[in-house]
């Protein structure tokens, strides 16, 4: 059997940087036979400058959104984004200017699932409101965890909104079935509760995608029934926000509507304190939930121009993942471009942290890391180029 043996400056194999003059050999289908000193590798040995890592894992994403780019401005704050997204989303061939061709939204698609496989991303979460993104993932090199997303405001109206993302979550498992696939809620400002217990009873011991916590607003909506959002709601026709009051914040308000033994994925998080992540805590060991913090730092500077409190989550001891989120709120789908956002805001975060975000602990929020995430013997994780500088990425393999 032919192997493939490279070496770089440094090797991380998931969880750790390695010390010495290490090789990585793979099998001819990038299957990691293992991880050896250079003086027992024997000859035909690649050498690159930088770094090599597992393949990426992009736990948010919207990939279906891909010919929104450039759409909607920046730091608008989330409700006017969101307002944008409704209106500009289903005019796929509107210009951009009157410049430029009217956009084609299946290129688009193409092109941004081919950037994210170059950049080294292995596996991607991605969000679902239709059956668009199909066909460009049965041939992609990269592995799907399709969220499809449940977005309902009327109790009265659960099941009927629960039945039609189902037909669409049929489609998925019928033409993508080696790609796990399940309804999640969108965001707590968009669910009713009871759509939200529906989506509990069928996502037992699966993988949920939440957005959490995205504006300041959306603390305000449960504790007082006023704010920004009431702006959203307004554009729906509704005079006055449909949610309860509960008078607590976000997440102790939408979390517990969530016990199955879930997978969560709490996407964003800009503005989440200690007592949420301790309320968190507490009810996802009564209830068997993983949780995982995914932050997107790229898109939380497009809409809201702030960072999530990435310090306080590693303070906490929170799991943490990332995301790129859409190309209606990001300029690229990089993994590597919001690893370097975080390491710039926030230098005393050890690289090998965060390229353990972007990794091993992104396999595990998507059930994935029997394959992926790691170095460890017999996984096909992909292996990625970090240059020296820590300013770019490819896919080795």
């Amino acid at each position: 059997m032919e192997f493939r043996k490279i070496r770089a400056d440094q090797i991380f194999n998931g969880y750790q940087f390695i010390n010495g003059n290490m090789v990585l050999v793979l099998d001819q289908q990038g299957i990691v036979q293992d991880i050896i000193d250079q003086e027992q590798a024997g000859g035909d040995i690649e050498y690159h400058p930088g770094m090599l890592t597992p393949g990426f894992i992009n736990c948010h994403c919207h990939l279906e959104l891909s010919h929104m780019k450039t759409l909607i401005p920046t730091a608008t704050g989330l409700v006017e984004f969101l307002l944008n997204v409704v209106q500009k989303r289903v005019l796929p061939d509107t210009p951009l200017s009157k410049e430029q061709s009217p956009v084609d939204k299946w290129k688009a698609i193409l092109d941004a699932e081919k950037e994210m496989y170059q950049s080294g991303i292995s596996a991607v979460g991605d969000i679902c409101n239709t059956t668009d993104t199909i066909e460009a993932k049965k041939t992609s090199g990269m592995h799907w965890y399709n969220f499809i997303e449940v977005l309902n405001l009327s109790d009265a109206k659960s099941n009927e909104a629960i039945n039609e993302n189902q037909k669409i979550l049929n489609h998925f498992l019928l033409e993508l079935p080696a790609h796990p696939s399940n309804l999640t809620s969108h965001a707590p400002y968009t669910v009713s509760s009871l759509t939200a217990n529906l989506v509990n009873q069928s996502t037992k011991q699966k993988t949920i995608s939440v957005h959490n916590q995205e504006t300041a607003a959306e603390n305000e909506l449960f504790e007082t029934g006023e704010g920004e959002f009431l702006k959203l709601y307004a554009f729906f026709n509704l005079p006055k926000s449909p949610l309860p009051i509960t008078g607590k914040r976000s997440l102790p308000t939408w979390l517990p509507s969530f016990t199955n033994q879930q997978n969560v994925l709490l996407i964003h998080n800009t503005f989440t304190n200690e007592d949420d992540l301790a309320f968190a805590g507490k009810h996802a060991e009564k209830h068997g939930l993983n949780l995982f913090y995914c932050i997107c730092p790229n898109a939380n500077l497009y809409i809201e121009n702030k960072l999530p409190p990435i310090d306080l989550f590693v303070n906490f001891g929170c799991t943490m993942v990332l995301g790129t989120d859409s190309y209606s709120s990001n300029h690229q789908l990089s993994i590597m471009e919001e690893m370097k956002t975080i390491h710039r805001h926030f230098p005393n975060i050890p690289l090998s942290t965060i390229i353990k975000w972007a990794t091993v602990n992104g396999a595990k929020a998507l059930g994935m890391d029997h394959e992926l995430g790691s170095f460890n013997k017999k996984m096909k994780p992909g292996v990625v180029l970090i240059n020296s500088e820590f300013t770019s990425s490819r896919r080795l393999v």
